[in-house]
C-alpha cells in the first residue's frame, strides 16, 4: 500500500486522503465517519479540512473502519506531513544548550 501524494512535492494531508480515497469510495459523509469510528464530527471535519493532524487514536479507528487500510498506513501519511514541515518547526524552536 502506497501513501497517496498530491500533484506537488508536498505530501497529502491525512484528511485529504480520507476524503478522496475512502469517504468517496464508500459514499460516506463526515457524520457517517464520525459516528462509525467513534470520533466527533467536528474533529473529522477539521482533519478533512487540514486544520488538525490525525491523532494516533483516530488512525487506529480509521484502520478498523476501512478494512483496506492499516494503522501504519494512516500514521505514515501523518508522519510524512509532519516531516515536510520540519524546516518550519526548526525556525520556531530555539534549542536549549547541551548539558553534561
Amino acid at each position: 500500500m502506497t501513501i497517496p501524494a498530491t500533484t506537488t512535492k508536498r505530501p497529502a494531508h491525512p484528511g485529504d486522503v480520507l476524503f478522496r480515497e475512502h469517504m468517496r469510495r464508500y459514499n460516506l459523509t463526515s457524520e457517517d465517519v464520525a459516528s462509525q469510528a467513534g470520533l466527533s464530527e467536528d474533529y473529522v471535519l477539521d482533519v478533512i479540512q487540514g486544520k488538525k493532524p490525525l491523532s494516533i487514536d483516530a488512525a487506529l479507528r480509521l484502520s478498523m473502519l476501512f478494512p483496506d487500510t492499516t494503522f501504519e498506513y494512516w500514521c505514515a501519511i501523518q508522519r510524512a506531513v509532519q516531516e515536510n514541515r520540519m524546516d518550519y518547526y526548526h525556525s520556531q524552536v530555539t534549542p536549549l544548550p547541551a548539558t553534561r
